[in-house]
């Protein structure tokens, strides 16, 4: 414990060497410029002088998270107190280095799959945003980190019980409800066949199991437990990130050109992660315990979401134009990568959240205005 001490100490040294502080307050403000133009269609008074754990907190929607509920403490004084867990610590202190000397955040260094119970002090509410998203990762890692995502989720629903927690919200994903080509809107209720051997039943596996625990906790605890299910989430990442989405944004903030290996026919429901995070708060307040929520926007296929892009900045984008027969035959590579996949075009429901007092602010075109002010710094 004292070894991590000293090395808190040492942050603004070591920052020096590997990320420029100056430039991580600008990325900060610009975050939180956006995050507040939507705080004022919320009441989030419930969060103020609570203590939140939020584990995944150096990922991308978890620093969206952590910035946002630091607005809140210096803006409107809310007071709450962040328990930020991270698995790399080195990892976590480079990111949060301009601000990790403040009071009111605390490092806390744990594997997913490792006990959370040994977690010090009252913890008011969970954010639980840990875990393997990339179809590749899970590749790579195997059958291991399918367990210890299931396990990080029993033990944080033990810790939540033992520190009677007011609630644990779980970052789940739309890919729970099976592939449905039908252009229907789709309920919570609703689930579609799956085939169980395509590279991503894992993590689909993953989020289903998770989502049982969680509903099973609801049934004889006092915590309450929601679920938030997710379309695709988008927006600018400052941390490395392959997926051509990611990609776009940070080229054309870069004042590069596109290169898309697709036509750009592949349409996904999706949301921002602006929003999302908005979503979060208010289905964490209010949500019901051991229900579920879609989060969305509306469809965007990916060549809107770059001619978004392009209308927004001075960058162009070539296009593969290899299209026929429904199929977008491209040649990404990575986590985006479409081989002949059928064109994706659902639509979630979102009534649901929308009466707990939730609704996306942005549209496409505007989220992605937002992501290149942020890009920009």
């Amino acid at each position: 414990m004292s070894e991590r001490k000293n090395s808190e100490k040492t942050v603004k040294q070591d920052n020096r060497a590997c990320f420029n502080t100056s430039k991580r307050y600008p990325l900060i403000q610009a975050i939180q410029k956006e995050c507040q133009k939507l705080f004022t269609h919320y009441n989030l008074k419930k969060l103020s002088g609570k203590t939140i754990l939020i584990t995944g907190a150096s990922g991308f929607i978890g620093y969206y998270t952590v910035v946002a509920l630091l607005f809140l403490n210096d803006i409107h004084r809310y007071k709450m107190k962040l328990l930020l867990s991270v698995r790399n610590y080195d990892k976590a202190r480079t990111i949060y280095a301009a601000i990790l000397d403040r009071e009111d955040i605390q490092l806390i260094v744990q594997d997913l799959g490792r006990d959370f119970t040994s977690i010090e002090g009252t913890i008011d509410f969970i954010i639980h945003l840990a875990n393997t998203s990339e179809v590749s990762a899970l590749r790579k890692l195997g059958h291991s980190e399918v367990f210890s995502a299931i396990k990080g989720v029993e033990s944080l629903l033990k810790l939540a019980e033992e520190k009677k927690t007011e609630a644990f919200l779980y970052l789940s994903s739309v890919t729970v409800y099976g592939e449905d080509d039908g252009q229907e809107e789709i309920t919570e209720g609703q689930y579609f066949p799956h085939n169980w051997l395509k590279e991503n039943a894992s993590y689909v596996n993953i989020k289903r199991m998770s989502e049982s625990l969680l509903k099973l906790s609801s049934l004889h605890s006092s915590v309450r437990t929601v679920i938030l299910r997710p379309g695709f989430v988008y927006g600018f990442n400052p941390f490395p990130d392959e997926r051509i989405y990611a990609k776009a944004l940070l080229q054309a903030s870069l004042g590069k050109n596109i290169e898309l290996q697709s036509s750009g026919y592949l349409y996904r429901d999706s949301i921002y992660v602006i929003d999302l995070v908005m979503a979060m708060l208010c289905a964490l307040q209010f949500g019901e315990s051991g229900e579920a929520y879609n989060v969305s926007s509306g469809v965007i296929s990916l060549r809107e979401y770059v001619d978004n892009i392009v209308k927004s900045t001075k960058v162009n984008c070539t296009y593969e134009t290899e299209k026929s027969n429904g199929t977008d035959t491209s040649k990404n590579t990575g986590a985006d990568s479409c081989v002949e996949k059928k064109i994706y075009l659902k639509k979630y429901s979102t009534k649901k959240i929308e009466k707990l007092g939730y609704m996306a602010h942005f549209t496409h075109e505007g989220a992605i205005k937002s992501a290149l002010a942020i890009g920009k710094t």
